[in-house]
């Protein structure tokens, strides 16, 4: 592998070409791949990012090497490799997430930054968009990857049923929140681990991930203050509180800053220096030269500018040095003086700041008599003074830095002298590549369980994922293609933010594909963007895939895919000249109140519209501030011509769009049933933020919400359906509580269209699905805001419940309901319209069903005679018709071949029982005929317990 890496920094493009060729060609075999996975990283780290991020590498040299990353990014499996053994491990650099900062910053335009002046705008494109491409590559091959293990694991250990499942909500109950190890505040917290039902888990994963970031932590608090860095390392278990510990921690720690590290053991404190001492003896000097063992002491901090602090350092690095080499110098005090001679020489020999340099002749005088009394041999010192001058004590940051600054003034240099530069960096390059090849064993073991990884992996790249495509997406001067490839990481982007649960970062993408897609603009006059275009049908395509069954997963991300599927169907409107909403729905003056006086015809209102509503609840609509509903909602009365051919260009250009766009809402059907009840919310907050536009509602929303209903009712289980209805009916029930009467009207009709088709089910005893379909006519029923037209509406669908055969015979619970509504008719203070209509319906099921319905329901209908009887809206006639009503339940309860139904039958006992009237009996009302009062009252005793029915 030294040979293919040596030839990849050659300076000649055909064998750094074969040399890369060859790399390639051994990464990407699996057979051969399992030998060198772990190091691919030192290839990745240490050459293919440098050459990218270096000011001095060609053209050619930097497009081979994105070539290289891009065949990487094909194969999930190398990227997960190099996560799980370098970002995972505390020991090792952040290598995969260092790639993938370097692919962003390259495919922003960040290459020009990096000091590669000389590039041509061409040669410029042509690197963005090749960094482009692995970055989305990247994204696609791990949804690939995703897909495939969670089909195997699915075929595998089967699936278990939804009930068993599902919560309801969206939610595994097998899901188990992991804690990864507290966050500190500088580092990150780490995401939840999701257990699945196989028993597969990203917990180790996480956990390890996690442990990094509490390093990386660590390491930032020991950059601000060493002694607090100590502390949090010593508290977070990285090292015991003993000094050889926190040395060995320390000297193996990536990003600790040199300068912070020399500070802390030059300290004069007796903790740093043990930690001074214990770092020193670590080190074998065993058969070097003294440059050689203070130039390796030196690599792992920087000198602190204090003597005192030198002056300590050098003493112990003289002792431990003139112990394991006893015979080179008399005693450790030769070996100190001449260290401390050899720091002051470099710095004259290579400080710019000093004219007159150091001779050698100097240098021998300067270091007489110090070996014991007797002078060093010349031979030696001319050695070490050859030594320093010819390679200067420095970090390697510091040679990095250099190298960089000299790049970034290239473009006034020659060409020869940017050759010796990239020379001088690939000598570098390959020195330190030899020293990690050494070090790395030839295999780890690579990922067994991809999907434990996948997820943690996607985590730390999604955020140069976003920025990247963020930037592009903005710029007006991309090209399509660009578009495309920025499109389709969005999709792959959203979709393993689905299959991982992250749900922010999923927001995220969603939200930045609505934004593109142009619909938010009003008015809609400037023609559509291939832009627009293309993240419609993306927002589309992830919608149909999720109602398809897909791998998709949107959750609260279906706000923007509905608002987007509700200005697609204004665009159908104007695109067909058709009249908007507001012309059906508009509030009319004085109908902010309930109208008590003229009658319109209910039925040519309800009819004469052709699409539904939604409420005005201010607390629904506060969810959509930011997304521009009241904006688009406030359209002119009249559209321009530019904003019907830009809608025409829209829906009929892309014939495709509106049947997508129908489909999401038919397809609803194949949502998991906790998806389900999130899109149902989702798009009744919508429908509410629709209708809080008072001077121009749109009712689609409302719409779809009769056509989802309608079309999950037979294909959800009753424990599903009931969670769906319970969100349905609190929002039909607020929209038809409207001050606008013909919203208020079209929910209610709404209502009696779902209900009909609910009835036709039948239902079991001691259930009360029909109960709980029913009660949002109650509620509008019962509320004050409710005008006479609209209680005259409820009461017709009610005597329409009861006319028909089907729903006749098919309620069950729900005559509960049709039995409140009359009492509501009677007791709610409506005027004597609805008071008579109530009583009409009364003396059809007295007359007609008394057997079937009203002895099945005898609690029920007596309450709703006593609240007629009560009435005094309805007129003497109408209580006194209750009154007879009243007297023949009496009568036939007071009958003992009378049998109730079991769900009655405690009253009947006690009607049989001949017990005594409980405090709960009401009296009748003084209307009533006093001689029909006295003999209810004066019956015999088998009579009296009749009391018991009066509620």
């Amino acid at each position: 592998m030294f040979s293919i890496l040596r030839n990849c920094v050659s300076p000649v493009p055909k064998i750094f070409t074969l040399a890369l060729q060859v790399f390639v060609a051994v990464a990407t075999n699996p057979d051969l791949k399992m030998h060198i996975s772990t190091q691919i990283g030192v290839f990745v780290e240490e050459v293919f990012k440098r050459i990218l991020d270096s000011g001095n590498s060609s053209f050619q040299h930097k497009h081979r090497v994105l070539q290289v990353f891009y065949k990487l990014c094909t194969d999930a499996t190398t990227s997960l490799d190099l996560f799980k053994e370098y970002d995972c491990s505390v020991t090792e650099g952040n290598v995969f997430e260092g790639s993938i900062t370097t692919l962003a910053k390259i495919a922003q335009g960040g290459i020009q930054k990096s000091g590669a002046g000389d590039l041509q705008p061409e040669q410029e494109a042509k690197l963005r968009m090749l960094a482009l491409e692995s970055l989305v590559t990247l994204t696609g091959s791990m949804v690939e990857l995703s897909n495939r293990q969670a089909a195997e694991q699915s075929s595998g250990g089967g699936e278990k049923s939804t009930e068993e499942s599902s919560d309801g909500k969206g939610n595994d109950p097998t899901t188990a929140s992991c804690s990864a190890g507290e966050s500190d505040s500088g580092g990150g917290s780490p995401r939840n681990s999701t257990i699945t039902a196989n028993g597969s888990a990203r917990s180790s994963a996480i956990v390890a991930k996690a442990r990094k970031s509490e390093l990386e932590a660590g390491v930032r608090k020991f950059n601000m203050k060493p002694k607090r860095g100590v502390e949090y390392f010593v508290a977070r278990g990285f090292c015991e509180n003993d000094p050889a510990d926190v040395a060995r921690l320390l000297k193996r720690t990536r990003g600790l800053d040199k300068t912070a590290f020399g500070d802390y053991l030059g300290e004069d404190e007796p903790f740093n220096l043990q930690v001074m001492y214990a770092l020193v003896d670590s080190h074998d000097f065993d058969g070097m030269d003294l440059v050689s063992a203070l130039r390796e002491f030196l690599e792992d901090f920087r000198l602190p500018g204090e003597s005192q602090k030198i002056d300590r350092m050098m003493e112990k690095f003289a002792e431990h040095y003139c112990k394991q080499n006893p015979d080179i110098y008399a005693n450790a005090d030769c070996a100190y003086i001449l260290s401390f001679s050899l720091i002051m020489l470099n710095t004259d020999l290579h400080s710019s700041q000093v004219k007159n340099k150091m001779s050698l002749d100097d240098f021998k005088r300067n270091n007489r008599g110090i070996n014991d009394g007797a002078d060093v041999p010349s031979e030696h010192l001319e050695f070490l003074y050859n030594e320093i001058k010819n390679k200067p004590f420095s970090l390697d940051e510091d040679e990095d830095l250099k190298l960089k600054l000299a790049s970034q003034q290239r473009s006034a240099m020659q060409p020869s002298r940017r050759f010796e530069l990239f020379i001088k960096e690939t000598e570098s390059i390959v020195e330190k590549s030899r020293e990690m090849l050494s070090r790395r064993p030839e295999d780890m073991g690579g990922v067994q369980d991809p999907q434990e990884y996948l997820g943690p992996m996607f985590e730390v790249m999604w955020g140069s994922i976003l920025g990247t495509l963020s930037q592009l997406m903005n710029s007006e001067e991309e090209s399509v293609e660009v578009v495309e490839w920025c499109v389709e990481g969005l999709k792959h982007s959203v979709k393993l933010c689905a299959r991982f649960e992250m749900d922010t970062e999923r927001e995220c993408f969603v939200a930045m594909l609505a934004k593109y897609t142009g619909l938010m603009r009003s008015p809609f006059e400037a023609p559509a963007s291939a832009k627009n275009i293309m993240c419609i049908k993306a927002l589309l395509s992830l919608a149909n895939s999720e109602t398809d069954g897909g791998d998709v997963v949107l959750g609260h991300s279906w706000k923007h895919v509905l608002l987007m599927a509700s200005q697609i169907d204004r665009l159908a409107l104007l695109a067909s000249r058709a009249k908007s909403d507001y012309v059906y729905f508009t509030n009319p003056s004085g109908a902010s109140e309930p109208q008590r006086h003229a009658r319109p015809s209910m039925m040519g209102v309800m009819f004469a519209t052709h699409s539904s509503s939604s409420s005005t609840a201010p607390h629904l609509a506060t969810q959509w501030v930011g997304t521009g509903v009241s904006v688009m909602m406030k359209q002119p009365e009249e559209p321009s011509e530019a904003e019907i051919d830009a809608s025409k260009e829209v829906v009929e250009g892309h014939p495709e769009i509106v049947p997508a766009t129908d489909a999401i809402f038919q397809r609803s059907t194949k949502l998991s049933n906790g998806e389900i009840i999130v899109f149902v919310e989702e798009l009744c907050n919508l429908s509410s933020a629709e209708l809080a536009v008072v001077d121009n509602p749109r009712v689609f929303c409302l719409q779809k919400l009769v056509e989802v209903a309608d079309v999950n009712m037979s294909n959800r289980i009753r424990l599903v359906w009931s969670r769906i209805w319970r969100v349905l009916s609190a929002h039909f029930a607020q929209v038809a509580q409207s001050k606008n009467q013909q919203l208020s009207m079209y929910a209610i009709d709404s209502l009696r269209q779902l209900a009909l088709k609910f009835l036709q089910k039948d239902e079991l005893s001691n259930y009360h699905f029909q109960v709980e379909f029913l009660r949002p006519f109650e509620a509008v029923m019962g509320s004050q805001e409710s005008s006479r037209e609209v209680k005259e509406l409820i009461l017709s669908i009610m005597e329409s419940f009861v006319a028909s055969d089907v729903t006749r015979s098919n309620m069950k619970s729900g005559w509960k309901s049709v039995f409140h509504v009359l009492l509501l008719a009677a007791t709610s203070g409506g005027d004597k319209t609805v008071v008579e209509m109530g009583m009409r319906i009364v003396t059809t099921l007295r007359e007609s069903y008394f057997d079937t319905v009203c002895v099945e329901n005898m609690r029920e209908y007596v309450r709703v005679l006593v609240g007629f009887a009560q009435c005094r809206e309805g007129g003497l006639e109408i209580s006194m018709k209750a009154m007879q009503y009243l007297q023949d339940c009496i009568d036939y309860l007071a009958d003992p071949d009378n049998q109730l139904p079991p769900v009655q039958m405690s009253y009947q006992q006690g009607l049989l029982s001949g017990g005594t009237p409980q405090s709960s009996s009401v009296a009748l009302p003084t209307t009533a005929s006093p001689g029909r009062r006295e003999t209810a009252l004066s019956a015999g005793p088998q009579q009296q317990p009749a009391l018991h029915w009066f509620p």
